[in-house]
């Protein structure tokens, strides 16, 4: 839609290449749509948070029309099975929230890939330990600021009226939507503070409250600790398969995207250097959708069963896997290797539900964009339209540094 070229995209750059590639723009310094903070500060647990009534300032923003109509709605939402199912996993969670956190940090021995992988950075970001006042629960050090938030969320009975009423506008809505993403690439974080408020904290919530979403949790769950996707009948390849399914976006009409700078340096030189990689990025800035379905991301990149009037011959498509930080020992002629991956796990919830896109719908909340080169795209064409594809995950950068506990070669 409009919004998306106006204010965060560039437009397609003319003349292309002779190998009709698409051209890719690089920024040295970090996207100019990043803005501070993390979701979950810049919204309801921020200092722009506002609680008041969402109708109120729909209305006052000139789209009273879609009452009482979503209210209508939202309050049929709210008896869905799936959020009766967020309603019973929140009660069972507030009887013993420590214990289940306990579990997760703590839990160790196990041969499951996914566990061992999971292992050294506590399995959740938001679990992750934080010198300066961390909560101890076991031996596990909590963040106690993150740990309250969760607690918090934990006090009400699922998804408040407004929250509802927020996703319902946001999936059912297509140019109040676009107003709301248009203001987001503007930085205009005034022009819907309530529905920012209303609708990130319903997103938090089904994101670590309801068992749709274990694959962006990487199936760390407060619902089952001991949860894995690994299955004894699948080889290893077959679960990360599993565990590694990518979401995707589409964008008609755009045919650049400015990445932040790769850079690659040699951090501590010596017998034990450490190799710091930095991944091409950019901050998809305010709410997303994106489909577990690749051909109707592709479909949107061109301008096929969206909202554009009138489609352009080029677009863009994103993949995002969501992975999970952690460490990989890498054996290689040079001996063994632990290679760091550092980031954020993507807050992001299964809208489906709610969506009038019934099949694919999840929405995220600022996903970051991250890939080994902003080069690294393949041109694909779908319905008569030049598309450039990214694959992409949301670890941003690498430490290869030499295991200490493997003899390095000469």
């Amino acid at each position: 839609d409009k919004c998306h070229v106006a204010c965060f995209f560039h437009p397609h750059l003319d003349p292309r290449g002779g190998d009709g590639q698409v051209e890719v723009s690089v920024d040295k310094a970090s996207s100019s749509v990043v803005m501070p903070g993390i979701p979950l500060q810049r919204y309801f647990a921020g200092p722009g948070k506002d609680f008041g009534s969402l109708e109120e300032e729909i209305s006052s923003r000139g789209y009273g029309q879609y009452f009482p109509e979503m209210h209508r709605v939202a309050k049929e939402k709210a008896q869905h099975d799936q959020h009766k199912q967020v309603q019973r996993a929140m009660a069972d969670i507030r009887l013993n929230l420590k214990e289940r956190i306990e579990k997760l940090v703590l839990r160790s021995g196990s041969s499951d890939w996914f566990v061992q992988q999971a292992e050294w950075m506590n399995h959740l970001t938001w679990l992750r330990t934080f010198e300066e006042a961390p909560l101890m629960v076991g031996q596990a050090a909590i963040n106690p600021d993150l740990f309250g938030m969760v607690k918090g969320l934990l006090v009400d009975d699922g998804l408040l009226h407004d929250e509802l009423l927020a996703l319902v506008l946001y999936c059912n809505c297509t140019d109040l939507c676009t107003e709301l993403r248009c203001a987001h690439r503007k930085k205009d974080v005034a022009r819907f503070p309530r529905w920012n408020t209303h609708l990130s904290r319903a997103v938090t919530k089904l994101f670590y409250f309801d068992d749709n979403n274990d694959q962006l949790r990487c199936y760390c769950s407060l619902m089952d600790p001991e949860k894995s996707p690994g299955d004894e009948q699948l080889d290893v390849e077959r679960q990360k398969e599993r565990y590694n399914v990518p979401f995707y976006h589409g964008l008609n009409g755009v045919g650049a995207v400015v990445f932040s700078e790769f850079t690659s340096r040699v951090q501590d030189p010596g017998p034990w250097e450490t190799i710091v990689t930095q991944y091409p990025k950019f901050v998809y800035s305010g709410p997303v959708s994106l489909s577990s379905s690749r051909l109707t991301a592709a479909n949107f990149a061109a301008g096929v069963g969206g909202s554009v009037v009138s489609p352009a011959p080029y677009g863009l498509l994103f993949s995002l896997q969501c992975l999970l930080p952690g460490h990989c020992n890498n054996q290689c002629s040079c001996g063994g290797w632990v290679d760091e991956r550092k980031g954020s796990t993507p807050i992001g919830a299964d809208v489906k539900w709610i969506s009038q896109f019934t099949e694919y719908e999840t929405l995220f909340l600022d996903p970051i964009f991250a890939c080994s080169s902003p080069r690294a795209y393949d041109v694909i064409h779908q319905s008569g339209c030049e598309i450039a594809e990214f694959k992409c995950t949301n670890i941003e950068s690498t430490e290869l540094l030499p295991d200490n506990n493997v003899t390095l070669a000469g």
